[in-house]
């Protein structure tokens, strides 16, 4: 694969965090332990809705495994590596100084 490829690979897969709902669900499994729909929800403080739309695409993108118990779906990381990298990137950003947060252009306060 080309560096280009590569390069356009992360971009799409880094577009992944760029929903603070689906970053905080990912924290939310960081342990490992199976959550459900609900107790996520809670978590997040959004609705099941909401929560489940993101599962969804997560699961898609072979991050989460999902099973059924009755009424319940249960979901769990199934790729614990991203969790290396996501602490990786905050350790990063925190020992750096660096601003997650966009700049503004200062002739009508948008983000560049």
């Amino acid at each position: 694969m080309s560096y280009k490829n590569q390069c356009d690979q992360m971009a799409s897969f880094f577009s992944l965090f760029s929903n603070p709902l689906r970053l905080h669900i990912l924290c939310e499994l960081r342990d490992g332990v199976e959550k459900n729909v609900n107790t996520l929800s809670a978590a997040v403080g959004k609705s099941k809705h909401n929560v489940s739309q993101q599962l969804k695409l997560l699961r898609l993108l072979n991050i989460i495994n999902q099973r059924k118990d009755g009424r319940f779906v249960y979901c769990q990381m199934k790729q614990p590596e991203l969790f290396k990298a996501m602490e990786e990137i905050s350790k990063v950003l925190r020992d750096n100084n660096i601003s997650a947060t966009l700049p503004t252009n200062d002739n009508n306060n948008e983000k560049f």
